[in-house]
């Protein structure tokens, strides 16, 4: 592993304000129902569950905010934030592959989980 860096240049997610890491999110006891939805999401949806649970606190109407801290250190998992630190990035990613999604996803086993259907579009 290399070492430590802050990114000079916020992810652009990030300084949009749309889904943060799930890792790095707070839930109130007014949102725990959300890590709940989150733990059972149709594992067709994991590489975007961060967003998906993003979106159902929108949809929800749940507060939100953020502090503007880099206050979680974690090993990036996506080729963008090594790109972003000016490394390489390693051979396995994460990298969201919206065609493979979208094939493997299922509104019925979504609808069955966690009881909501996700609407995936690019």
């Amino acid at each position: 592993m290399q070492g430590d860096t802050i990114l000079a240049i916020p992810d652009s997610d990030d300084a949009a304000r749309i889904p943060a890491d799930t890792n790095c999110m707070f839930f109130t006891s007014k949102a725990a129902h959300v890590t709940i939805a989150w733990a059972m999401m149709d594992q067709s949806l994991s590489p975007i569950c961060d967003r998906v649970s993003y979106i159902l606190i929108r949809k929800l109407g749940l507060p939100r905010g953020w502090t503007d801290l880099h206050t979680v250190y974690f090993w990036p998992v996506y080729s963008h934030h090594h790109t972003l630190a000016g490394r390489l990035a390693p051979e396995v990613t994460h990298d969201m592959n919206l065609p493979a999604i979208r094939r493997d996803y299922s509104r019925e086993r979504c609808a069955d989980r966690p009881g909501f259907v996700a609407q995936i579009s690019s």
